[in-house]
């Protein structure tokens, strides 16, 4: 026998108990916009290369390297100029990148995101670029196999990051080593069972990452523009999903306590700043 819910919306049995429970206010949870990697990505990724729109939207706060869709990537430009009789013959070759390193803040500075970068995460040091003759910026070659060095500036950060791990030797770096250490493993299947699920509580690097997050942020409040900088703990980050542990970059979000206490389930943080804020005027009175 088949039993089913009633439907909540038009239950006389559920409006009477919600009236009763004084539960008469309807909240509206936000949109989770997460998104999960198909087989598809994952065998293009292994094999070629995907577009990406924009990269600040993949890196990791961690670490600075990137990440697409819980996978650990290579990010590099396809679009590559080079004047064809010098192809083979130039010291100034394109690298491919491991992080967000200074070369890329440098590109940041010039305007030169615009280029068409790409995330991969094949190992055998091809990468998949559009050879354009700079001079009459025709194109040259398409969906060439190249060969292309590691980025130093990236090795350097990441090596000074994990000071005991010493794969970031330009010498004997390689890019298999790379990804299965780092790389979350993360394809189709969820991270975790109902039985295995973690409890909803902050990961142990927690203050550390929050604190890197807000400089990072300059303290500014993503939603108003507020500028934290002078009372940084009003100045807080939130996970859009709810879940405590989830610290995916795409999944935190800067804001000021009065923003915050805007998202459903966290209203009493407007609340604890008045208690606050009385109990502090209530002490400069008294004293």
């Amino acid at each position: 026998m088949t039993k089913r819910l009633p439907d909540f919306n038009t239950s006389s049995i559920w409006t009477e108990l919600r009236e009763k429970m004084g539960a008469t206010d309807t909240v509206e949870l936000p949109a989770l916009g997460i998104d999960q990697i198909s087989f598809e990505e994952i065998h293009k990724l292994q094999t070629g290369s995907l577009d990406i729109e924009n990269i600040k939207d993949h890196i990791n706060p961690l670490d600075g390297t990137f990440d697409y869709k819980g996978q650990k990537v290579i990010l590099y430009i396809k679009q590559q100029y080079r004047r064809i009789r010098e192809i083979g013959q130039s010291k100034r070759e394109y690298k491919y990148h491991l992080c967000y390193c200074s070369t890329l803040e440098w590109m940041e500075i010039k305007g030169r995101f615009k280029s068409r970068y790409v995330v991969t995460q094949r190992v055998d040091g091809q990468f998949l670029v559009d050879i354009i003759d700079v001079d009459t910026r025709k194109y040259y070659k398409e969906n060439e196999l190249c060969s292309m060095n590691v980025c130093k500036n990236c090795l350097s950060l990441l090596s000074n990051h994990y000071p005991n791990d010493n794969i970031f030797s330009y010498s004997i770096f390689d890019l298999n080593d790379f990804l299965e250490k780092y790389n979350t493993n993360h394809v189709k299947k969820p991270l975790h069972s109902p039985k295995t699920m973690p409890r909803n509580e902050y990961s142990k690097d927690w203050q550390i990452l929050s604190t890197k997050i807000r400089e990072q942020a300059n303290y500014v409040c993503s939603k108003c523009q507020r500028n934290c900088i002078n009372n940084k703990k009003d100045l807080h980050v939130h996970h859009i999903d709810g879940v405590k542990w989830n610290n995916n970059v795409q999944n935190l979000e800067v804001l000021c306590s009065n923003c915050h206490s805007q998202y459903p389930g966290h209203q009493g943080l407007k609340l604890n700043k008045k208690i606050t804020n009385n109990f502090v005027r209530k002490l400069s009175f008294d004293s």
